[in-house]
């Protein structure tokens, strides 16, 4: 609280020219405002409530108000994303906002008739590392979309991140090139690219979250999805196994990474009653052209539960880290079968021709591997602890080996093939083998103006027809390096750079990766110093 006296004797001060005693106070509000509080005891002057735009880097007036012995409440927010809210409160005329009180000359004194605050608003403007779940898109059949699926985007910033007011789009698969377009958040939401892509095909959106339209410190933001079914999930999903608890399971999906450019999309049930928190996989689908036809399906249950458990969707305990629950019960059907399904995916010559000339497709022969419960009562169900720390989970199982018989149990796929059914209780035998932590990714530091001269180190790079050349100079430089990273942040190249003192020439091929996009970091001496994301399409 600032509370000050005027100085002047009466005879040098006119009555009502100055002011006996005001005082001003903030305090913190919700989304990084600041409500302000000011005091006036007996003065017949207007508190001017000013915010100061980084932008234009002028102070606004934002509110005028005074009353005789009372308190003038005001409140200011952030409203161009900035780290350091700055905004001042001044004592003037009544009629004139530029005559300041308490001085002769009517101008503004800070400390006397004028106080300048400012307070720390960088927690409601963070930019998550590239591996955020705010910007997601998915894909998934629908009738609007007869010949592929119909790609939904969500975007969930946090209520505490409240700086961002526009964004920029783009999706080159899809032939959208909008990222010099500033759209409002509020007006134009990113559903309104939302739209149908072919069976077989990958959407890779990325967007520009911007605090003003141009801001050049945008947020960068990614994700991908691929379609791979035409066929609504609900009715191929097998129905859970009976219990000898009654209630309503709730069917979610969640999608899991394998591998290097290869995804699995879960099937489950789960439901909450008679005491218990009970969980059922009954379908998993493996997809993309890094997967490998070699998986052990309890090695890949295993893998599909520990992953359910750690993400827990559905909200089950334990969900503190040094917590265990012991009313979990956990199963599958006891007989699964394998097949693949075939279908023509699409993909684009490289160089990829200007999207928006409807350039002619390829179509190659392509595959996704399901594994799934076949329609027999055979279920096993085991009583479970779960226990959660930090760094992941610990299951344990207290009942002995299950068994199931399968003889003469086939499944049917969408075009009437016959499969055979083979026992899949084995799974549930080894679940506390050893503890179970999701995999650690190495944080992308997408930024194109990381460093662009760090210490003489200069570097330039290049990207043409999927080959990277770098131009770098290098004194005193032990090490060098670029690793080159998918969409999980999974390192998918490491490669060592020549260290000499001269300027340095490379070129690198990136031909051999899939279609995708991939980002790539470069490191002197351990540091990041540039990073920047590739797109690949042939």
């Amino acid at each position: 609280m600032i509370c000050y006296h005027n100085s002047y004797s009466l005879t040098t001060c006119p009555e009502g020219v100055c002011c006996w005693c005001v005082s001003v106070d903030y305090r913190p509000a919700d989304n990084c405002c600041v409500e302000i509080s000011a005091y006036n005891l007996d003065c017949d002057a207007n508190f001017k409530f000013q915010y100061y735009n980084p932008v234009t880097q002028q102070y606004e007036t934002k509110h005028l108000e005074g009353v005789y012995n009372d308190t003038v409440k005001f409140i200011i927010c952030p409203e161009n994303g900035e780290t350091i809210l700055k905004f001042r409160v001044s004592v003037v005329d009544t009629g004139d906002e530029n005559k300041y009180w308490c001085n002769t000359g009517f101008y503004r004194e800070e400390g006397w008739n004028s106080f300048t605050f400012e307070t720390d608003a960088s927690q409601c403007c963070e930019c998550p590392p590239h591996q955020n779940t705010w910007f997601t898109v998915q894909a998934f059949a629908d009738p609007s979309c007869p010949d592929g699926c119909r790609y939904v985007h969500t975007l969930n910033i946090p209520e505490n991140i409240t700086c961002y007011k526009y964004y920029s789009y783009e999706n080159i698969p899809q032939g959208i090139n909008d990222i010099n377009i500033n759209r409002s958040l509020t007006n134009e939401p990113i559903s309104m690219y939302d739209g149908c892509m072919p069976y077989g095909t990958t959407t890779s959106p990325a967007i520009m979250l911007q605090r003003y339209p141009n801001d050049p410190e945008a947020c960068e933001m990614f994700a991908e999805a691929i379609c791979d079914t035409t066929i609504a999930p609900d009715p191929d999903v097998p129905d859970p196994c009976s219990t000898d608890c009654a209630g309503i399971w709730d069917l979610r999906t969640i999608d899991m990474p394998l591998d290097v450019d290869c995804n699995a999309k879960i099937y489950y049930y789960t439901r909450d009653n008679c005491g218990k928190q009970e969980l059922e996989i009954t379908m998993i689908s493996i997809s993309g052209p890094g997967c490998s036809s070699s998986y052990n399906n309890a090695s890949l249950m295993r893998k599909a539960f520990n992953f359910i458990v750690y993400e827990n969707q559905m909200q089950f305990q334990p969900q503190d880290p040094g917590q265990c629950d012991t009313t979990w019960q956990v199963g599958s059907g006891g007989c699964w079968a394998s097949y693949y399904l075939y279908y023509w995916k699409i993909v684009f010559p490289d160089p990829m021709p200007d999207p928006t000339q409807n350039p002619f497709p390829i179509f190659v022969r392509d595959s996704i591997l399901h594994h799934v419960k076949c329609d027999s009562t055979d279920c096993c169900f085991i009583p479970i602890k779960v226990c959660r720390y930090p760094d992941g989970i610990r299951v344990y199982r207290d009942i002995g080996p299950l068994h199931s018989n399968c003889d003469s149990i086939k499944t049917t796929d969408i075009y009437g093939r016959q499969f055979d059914c083979a026992p899949n209780c084995n799974w549930l035998d080894s679940l506390e083998i050893e503890p179970w932590s999701p995999p650690v990714y190495e944080n992308i530091m997408l930024n194109k103006n990381i460093i662009k001269n760090l210490n003489n180190k200069e570097i330039h790079t290049q990207w043409v027809n999927s080959k990277l050349g770098l131009t770098y100079f290098k004194p005193d430089i032990t090490s060098a390096s670029i690793k080159i990273f998918d969409l999980q942040g999974r390192v998918i190249k490491n490669i060592q750079l020549k260290t000499t003192n001269n300027v340095t020439n490379e070129e690198f091929d990136f031909s051999d990766l899939n279609n995708g996009i991939y980002f790539y970091n470069i490191y002197f001496d351990g540091v990041v110093i540039k990073s920047d994301k590739i797109i690949i399409i042939k």
